[in-house]
């Protein structure tokens, strides 16, 4: 795959400024990987590090080095930094570790987030956009949906 053109990067980073902009507050659910870390830094530049949360799930399956990492990151930015406790171990599609795994630990990422950022005042949270984002068919035919904030 050939490097992104100059100009088509320029226009997505454009775009991405835009619809932070829109946003008064952003609560970002930080993993301390490189997307997340990517939207994080881009909404601290946007909207101010005041305007921003990064929101990290602790749970048995977060290294405590990788938390550490995130925690550092934050502090750089100088954002807000909540560490909610999240439980996809209790949730019988993760510990199945089939295919749909990150699907169930997305769930359970947005079903503690969502009440936080509400609870913070966050005009909107984002997840940083993965493939994973996409509920399994099995999960979607049975009702379950994930609303993530497009």
């Amino acid at each position: 795959m050939a490097p992104l053109d100059e100009q088509v990067l320029q226009s997505r980073l454009a775009d991405l400024d835009e619809r932070l902009r829109r946003l008064e507050s952003v609560a970002v659910a930080f993993s301390g990987g490189a997307d997340s870390a990517f939207l994080l830094a881009a909404a601290v530049r946007v909207l101010g590090a005041a305007q921003v949360v990064a929101v990290t799930a602790v749970s048995p399956s977060l290294p405590r080095a990788e938390l550490e990492e995130a925690r550092a990151f934050t502090v750089a930015l100088g954002v807000r930094h909540e560490t909610p406790t999240t439980y996809e171990m209790e949730r019988a599609g993760y510990r199945a570790n089939a295919g749909d795994r990150c699907y169930f630990c997305k769930a359970e990422l947005l079903d503690v987030v969502s009440p936080l950022a509400g609870d913070l005042g966050s005009a909107a949270w984002q997840p940083a956009p993965t493939p994973t984002m996409r509920a399994p068919v099995s999960a979607r035919v049975s009702g379950q949906r994930m609303n993530a904030v497009p």
